[in-house]
Protein backbone atom coordinates (compact mmCIF):
# COMPACT_ATOMS: atom_id res chain seq x y z
CA UNK A 1 0.00 0.00 0.00
CA UNK A 2 2.85 2.39 1.33
CA UNK A 3 4.60 1.40 -2.33
CA UNK A 4 2.08 2.14 -4.57
CA UNK A 5 0.74 5.43 -2.71
CA UNK A 6 4.98 6.63 -3.21
CA UNK A 7 4.69 5.80 -6.32
CA UNK A 8 1.70 7.30 -7.49
CA UNK A 9 3.10 10.46 -5.49
CA UNK A 10 6.25 10.36 -7.64
CA UNK A 11 4.27 10.40 -10.95
CA UNK A 12 2.05 12.88 -9.59
CA UNK A 13 4.50 15.37 -8.70
CA UNK A 14 6.65 14.71 -12.03
CA UNK A 15 3.52 15.76 -13.87
CA UNK A 16 2.95 18.52 -12.17
CA UNK A 17 6.29 19.57 -12.10
CA UNK A 18 6.96 19.26 -15.81
CA UNK A 19 3.40 21.41 -16.69
CA UNK A 20 5.21 23.94 -14.11
CA UNK A 21 8.32 23.52 -16.06
CA UNK A 22 6.62 24.73 -19.08
CA UNK A 23 5.33 27.42 -18.39
CA UNK A 24 8.06 28.48 -16.06
CA UNK A 25 10.67 28.57 -18.84
CA UNK A 26 7.77 30.72 -21.32
CA UNK A 27 7.39 33.25 -18.25
CA UNK A 28 10.96 33.53 -17.83
CA UNK A 29 11.97 33.92 -21.78
CA UNK A 30 9.28 37.06 -21.97
CA UNK A 31 11.02 38.36 -18.58
CA UNK A 32 14.44 38.49 -20.16
CA UNK A 33 13.20 39.53 -23.80
CA UNK A 34 11.62 42.67 -21.66
CA UNK A 35 15.05 43.34 -20.40
CA UNK A 36 17.01 42.58 -23.49
CA UNK A 37 14.40 45.30 -25.10
CA UNK A 38 14.62 47.85 -22.34
CA UNK A 39 18.36 47.89 -22.52
CA UNK A 40 17.99 48.27 -26.87
CA UNK A 41 15.95 51.36 -26.33
CA UNK A 42 18.28 52.24 -23.57
CA UNK A 43 20.60 52.29 -25.88
CA UNK A 44 19.48 53.87 -28.60
CA UNK A 45 18.46 56.59 -26.57
CA UNK A 46 22.07 57.39 -25.57
CA UNK A 47 23.31 57.14 -29.19
CA UNK A 48 20.00 59.40 -31.43
CA UNK A 49 20.09 62.15 -32.60
CA UNK A 50 18.16 65.35 -31.38
CA UNK A 51 15.12 64.79 -33.63
CA UNK A 52 14.76 61.07 -32.58
CA UNK A 53 15.08 61.83 -28.80
CA UNK A 54 11.47 61.92 -27.99
CA UNK A 55 10.08 58.82 -29.47
CA UNK A 56 13.41 57.06 -28.03
CA UNK A 57 12.93 58.27 -24.71
CA UNK A 58 9.25 57.15 -25.36
CA UNK A 59 10.45 53.29 -26.19
CA UNK A 60 12.90 53.29 -23.36
CA UNK A 61 9.91 54.32 -20.98
CA UNK A 62 7.61 51.90 -22.10
CA UNK A 63 10.63 48.99 -22.26
CA UNK A 64 11.55 49.73 -18.77
CA UNK A 65 7.81 49.55 -17.62
CA UNK A 66 7.09 46.38 -19.42
CA UNK A 67 10.62 44.57 -18.14
CA UNK A 68 9.10 46.16 -14.36
CA UNK A 69 6.01 44.67 -15.05
CA UNK A 70 7.20 41.36 -16.14
CA UNK A 71 10.11 41.17 -13.33
CA UNK A 72 6.95 41.41 -10.60
CA UNK A 73 4.68 38.97 -12.25
CA UNK A 74 7.44 36.56 -12.57
CA UNK A 75 8.80 37.09 -8.98
CA UNK A 76 5.11 37.01 -7.63
CA UNK A 77 4.83 33.60 -9.59
CA UNK A 78 7.56 31.94 -9.11
CA UNK A 79 9.96 33.42 -6.48
CA UNK A 80 12.58 34.92 -8.48
CA UNK A 81 13.64 35.76 -11.63
CA UNK A 82 16.09 34.18 -14.05
CA UNK A 83 19.46 35.68 -14.34
CA UNK A 84 20.29 34.86 -18.35
CA UNK A 85 19.34 32.93 -20.80
CA UNK A 86 22.04 30.37 -20.21
CA UNK A 87 20.46 30.01 -17.12
CA UNK A 88 16.94 29.53 -17.77
CA UNK A 89 16.36 25.93 -18.26
CA UNK A 90 17.89 25.76 -14.86
CA UNK A 91 15.58 28.16 -13.27
CA UNK A 92 12.51 27.12 -14.35
CA UNK A 93 13.21 23.14 -13.33
CA UNK A 94 14.11 24.62 -10.12
CA UNK A 95 11.46 27.09 -9.41
CA UNK A 96 8.83 24.53 -10.94
CA UNK A 97 9.74 21.85 -8.64
CA UNK A 98 9.60 24.14 -5.71
CA UNK A 99 6.15 25.18 -6.92
CA UNK A 100 5.15 21.99 -7.42
CA UNK A 101 5.23 20.93 -4.15
CA UNK A 102 2.66 22.99 -3.06
CA UNK A 103 0.25 21.85 -6.08
CA UNK A 104 -3.13 20.70 -5.08
CA UNK A 105 -2.91 17.31 -6.79
CA UNK A 106 0.78 16.63 -5.66
CA UNK A 107 -0.37 17.45 -1.72
CA UNK A 108 -3.09 15.29 -1.96
CA UNK A 109 -1.65 12.49 -3.08
CA UNK A 110 1.25 13.35 -0.26
CA UNK A 111 -1.35 13.46 2.06
CA UNK A 112 -2.27 9.63 1.06
CA UNK A 113 1.27 8.99 1.42
CA UNK A 114 1.38 10.32 4.96
CA UNK A 115 -1.38 8.28 5.85
CA UNK A 116 -0.39 4.60 4.25
CA UNK A 117 3.26 5.55 6.01
CA UNK A 118 1.05 5.85 9.84
CA UNK A 119 -0.81 2.74 8.75
CA UNK A 120 2.73 1.07 8.12
CA UNK A 121 3.94 1.94 11.84
CA UNK A 122 0.44 1.11 13.22
CA UNK A 123 0.46 -2.27 11.53
CA UNK A 124 4.49 -2.91 12.59
CA UNK A 125 3.71 -1.66 15.93
CA UNK A 126 0.93 -4.12 16.71
CA UNK A 127 2.82 -7.09 15.11
CA UNK A 128 5.98 -5.90 17.20
CA UNK A 129 3.18 -6.72 20.28
CA UNK A 130 1.95 -9.32 19.01
CA UNK A 131 4.89 -11.21 18.36
CA UNK A 132 6.30 -10.37 21.88
CA UNK A 133 2.98 -11.65 23.28
CA UNK A 134 3.80 -15.05 21.37
CA UNK A 135 7.44 -14.94 22.65
CA UNK A 136 6.03 -14.25 26.16
CA UNK A 137 3.86 -16.95 26.19
CA UNK A 138 6.06 -19.13 24.68
CA UNK A 139 8.94 -18.26 26.93
CA UNK A 140 7.80 -16.29 29.79
CA UNK A 141 8.03 -12.77 30.17
CA UNK A 142 11.01 -12.56 32.62
CA UNK A 143 13.11 -14.86 29.71
CA UNK A 144 12.19 -12.19 26.89
CA UNK A 145 13.06 -9.23 29.20
CA UNK A 146 16.22 -10.88 29.73
CA UNK A 147 17.26 -11.68 26.04
CA UNK A 148 16.10 -8.33 24.87
CA UNK A 149 18.44 -6.40 27.49
CA UNK A 150 21.24 -9.24 26.84
CA UNK A 151 20.74 -10.16 30.71
CA UNK A 152 23.30 -7.19 31.19
CA UNK A 153 22.17 -7.68 35.11
CA UNK A 154 23.00 -11.03 35.94
CA UNK A 155 24.39 -11.60 39.10
CA UNK A 156 24.63 -14.79 39.86
CA UNK A 157 28.29 -17.11 40.18
CA UNK A 158 29.80 -17.73 36.62
CA UNK A 159 28.40 -20.91 35.70
CA UNK A 160 25.32 -20.08 36.13
CA UNK A 161 25.67 -16.83 34.45
CA UNK A 162 27.42 -18.59 31.54
CA UNK A 163 24.58 -20.82 30.95
CA UNK A 164 22.03 -17.86 31.23
CA UNK A 165 23.71 -15.86 28.55
CA UNK A 166 23.74 -18.78 26.32
CA UNK A 167 19.65 -19.00 26.99
CA UNK A 168 19.49 -15.43 26.44
CA UNK A 169 21.65 -15.43 22.83
CA UNK A 170 19.55 -18.27 21.64
CA UNK A 171 16.05 -16.54 22.97
CA UNK A 172 17.21 -13.50 21.24
CA UNK A 173 17.89 -15.90 17.54
CA UNK A 174 14.55 -17.48 17.58
CA UNK A 175 12.84 -14.54 18.77
CA UNK A 176 14.85 -12.57 15.95
CA UNK A 177 13.53 -15.27 13.68
CA UNK A 178 10.27 -14.71 14.84
CA UNK A 179 10.20 -11.13 14.49
CA UNK A 180 11.33 -11.92 10.45
CA UNK A 181 8.16 -13.95 10.09
CA UNK A 182 4.36 -12.61 9.31
CA UNK A 183 2.24 -12.68 12.89
CA UNK A 184 0.55 -16.49 11.73
CA UNK A 185 3.50 -17.97 10.46
CA UNK A 186 5.36 -17.18 13.78
CA UNK A 187 2.62 -18.07 15.85
CA UNK A 188 2.51 -21.64 13.68
CA UNK A 189 6.41 -21.93 14.58
CA UNK A 190 5.18 -21.72 17.90
CA UNK A 191 2.61 -24.20 18.03
CA UNK A 192 4.53 -26.61 15.97
CA UNK A 193 7.76 -26.20 18.92
CA UNK A 194 5.07 -26.73 21.67
CA UNK A 195 4.08 -29.67 20.05
CA UNK A 196 7.39 -31.36 19.38
CA UNK A 197 8.18 -30.15 23.20
CA UNK A 198 5.13 -32.12 24.78
CA UNK A 199 6.05 -34.79 22.88
CA UNK A 200 9.69 -34.88 24.19
CA UNK A 201 8.10 -34.39 28.00
CA UNK A 202 5.86 -37.08 27.53
CA UNK A 203 8.59 -39.46 26.47
CA UNK A 204 10.89 -38.24 28.70
CA UNK A 205 7.59 -38.87 31.78
CA UNK A 206 6.88 -42.72 30.06
CA UNK A 207 10.85 -43.56 30.04
CA UNK A 208 10.77 -42.77 33.55
CA UNK A 209 7.75 -44.73 34.30
CA UNK A 210 9.37 -47.44 32.15
CA UNK A 211 12.28 -47.84 34.33
CA UNK A 212 10.14 -47.44 37.57
CA UNK A 213 8.06 -50.47 36.71
CA UNK A 214 10.93 -52.09 35.98
CA UNK A 215 12.51 -51.89 38.79
CA UNK A 216 9.71 -52.67 40.85
CA UNK A 217 9.26 -55.96 39.24
CA UNK A 218 13.14 -56.81 39.68
CA UNK A 219 12.70 -60.34 41.40
CA UNK A 220 15.64 -59.39 43.82
CA UNK A 221 14.04 -56.66 45.41
CA UNK A 222 11.96 -59.36 47.11
CA UNK A 223 14.35 -62.64 47.46
CA UNK A 224 16.07 -62.93 50.88
CA UNK A 225 18.96 -64.92 48.96
CA UNK A 226 20.31 -62.32 47.26
CA UNK A 227 22.59 -61.08 49.92
CA UNK A 228 24.05 -64.94 49.73
CA UNK A 229 23.96 -67.69 52.24
CA UNK A 230 23.45 -67.27 55.33
CA UNK A 231 26.48 -66.98 58.05
CA UNK A 232 26.64 -70.16 61.00
CA UNK A 233 27.40 -69.05 63.98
Amino acid sequence: MLRLAEAAAERVRAEVAQRLTVQAEADGAAYLGAVAEEAAARGRLATVGRFGRRKARTEQQAATERSQTLRGKVSQEWGTTPANPDRLPEWAGKVAANCAETDPRVTEVVETVDVATADRETMRKRHRQERTALLVSEYGAEHVQAARYGMRRTTNPDRQAHDARNRAALLRSEADELRALPVSDAARRIEVKRAVQEQAREHAAQRKRQLHDSFERDPRRSDPSRDGPARGL
